[in-house]
């Protein structure tokens, strides 16, 4: 029911980039979706185009064997870095806590003093065997927009909800998260922040249907009460059958 794209966009509203596809993919993912699929009759916020930033762990063959791992050793402890620990509970003046854990990665370098093996009592670490960098995720398609690369959202309503009331809490979500969204300031001086553009709103279309159907069975209660004027000659008739035609429809 509604498309949009991010884009950067000068104080004045005219674009002005400076920011790249992987920048505004991130953002879409990790803020702009969750926001949007919180509101009122939205099923799902899909995104498209730009690059999924990644984890890339490239191996070294040679350093492996010097080492002496494997590729399912690498494989574990990549997997194990990043897990939620439980190490059940501790009692302390006759209350109980619980300890956990949180091995969430949030840097590179968590990656890279993850521990692959121990040999000899030293410890192997995955920077030893691998380089760690960010990149892009393998993509299957894009979005294009006016010939130039754009990333965006698609908004799907829920089985059942009013597509018009939906949109109209999906610009309301918009306009809350609006001022939050990030900004930097680009070499020549410009402020480039990052906008919600609307790329297609059925707003028009439901407008432009809904005043086809009025201007139908307007016209079709004029004919209906005329003809029924002319076969019967009574008025009041006439305005109680037509008037069944709209509460059918």
């Amino acid at each position: 029911i509604y498309w949009y794209t991010l884009e950067g966009r000068d104080k004045n509203g005219d674009p002005a980039g400076g920011w790249d596809p992987h920048e505004l993919r991130t953002i879409q993912d990790f803020h702009v979706r969750y926001s949007l699929t919180s509101a009122k009759g939205v099923a799902e916020v899909a995104s498209i185009g730009g690059f999924v930033k990644e984890y890339q762990v490239d191996i070294d063959p040679h350093a492996m064997k010097a080492h002496g791992v494997n590729v399912e050793q690498i494989m574990a402890a990549v997997k194990n870095s990043n897990l939620d620990i439980g190490a059940r509970t501790i009692e302390f003046n006759r209350a109980e806590y619980l300890v956990r854990a949180l091995g969430y990665i949030q840097e590179l370098e968590d990656l890279e003093q993850s521990v692959v093996a121990v040999s000899d009592n030293v410890p192997i670490r995955l920077k030893d065997v691998a380089k760690i960098n960010f990149g892009p995720g393998t993509r299957r398609g894009g979005l294009d927009k006016g010939g130039a690369e754009a990333v965006g959202g698609v908004v799907v309503a829920r089985y059942g909800a009013n597509p018009m009331k939906t949109i109209e809490n999906v610009k309301e979500k918009i306009a809350e998260i609006a001022p939050g969204l990030p900004s930097k300031t680009l070499e020549d001086g410009t402020t480039s922040k990052v906008t919600i553009v609307p790329f297609y709103d059925r707003t028009g279309l439901i407008k432009e249907t809904l005043g086809t159907l009025e201007e139908a069975i307007t016209l079709q209660l004029l004919i209906s009460i005329l003809v029924i004027i002319i076969l019967v000659l009574n008025l009041k008739a006439s305005f109680l059958i037509s008037s069944l035609l709209p509460i059918g429809v």
